[in-house]
């Protein structure tokens, strides 16, 4: 596919609860794989849905996860497993963020759902998962390797690695966009990384299985 290289700016989250967008400072220049339709280069993206579970209370259905994204324009959406990771096709990064924003929207008014949405293109994902963050991760009774999605704009970056009494969990990476853990089974139960993180940074996150991320980019490749 031809390529070209367009400025994302910073990964970005969208606020369900306000309506506004965590907007950093920093600009990064990337060559993002892009398809031509209808003399127009569109980019792959991905957005990642806070606690969305298909069919559960407070959670849309699959077939209302994508009609929001086609009724807000979004090009060649696809929904990926049942946990809310949706990849669409927009011309930039901010076009992206706006229809996420929108089918966000979308979702509230048709089945109640509040929550946030991290966009990243798939070409930025693609390259996280060639830097092999877990590389350096603890190996002792691994149950998850998982990837948290940030807001760019934080009061100050959490020092790692962070690790709580039960042991349950360990965050040993956190980077610029997103927190690097694995979970351990203690006592029949795995630690909630998302909800130690969203305490410890005081702003609504979102994580996922590493290998959901893997996939996700095999797909899209």
């Amino acid at each position: 596919m031809p390529g070209r290289s367009i400025d994302t700016g910073p990964p970005q989250a969208l606020d369900a609860g306000s309506g506004c967008q965590f907007v950093g400072a920093g600009q990064r220049s990337i060559s993002l794989e892009s398809t031509e339709v209808q003399g127009y280069l569109f980019v792959r993206f991905a957005a990642f849905f806070r606690n969305v579970n298909f069919g559960h209370v407070g959670s849309p259905i699959k077939a209302q996860f994508i009609a929001a994204f086609e009724a807000v324009g979004a090009q060649d959406m696809s929904s990926f497993l049942t946990h809310g990771n949706a990849s669409f096709s927009a011309s930039n990064a901010a076009e992206a963020i706006s229809l996420a924003d929108a089918a966000r929207e979308q979702l509230r008014r048709v089945c109640g759902w509040d929550g946030v949405a991290y966009t990243r293109s798939i070409t930025y994902l693609a390259k996280r998962v060639a830097s092999d963050p877990f590389v350096g991760a603890p190996q002792d009774d691994i149950n998850d390797c998982c990837v948290t999605f940030l807001p760019d704009r934080l009061s100050e970056m959490p020092v790692t690695p962070i690790v709580v009494p039960r042991r349950d969990m360990e965050v040993f990476d956190v980077r610029a966009g997103e927190a690097f853990s694995v979970t351990r089974l203690v006592g029949g139960r795995v630690g909630n990384v998302n909800g130690l993180l969203e305490r410890l940074l005081k702003a609504p996150l979102t994580t996922r299985n590493w290998n959901t991320v893997v996939r996700l980019v095999e797909r899209e490749s």
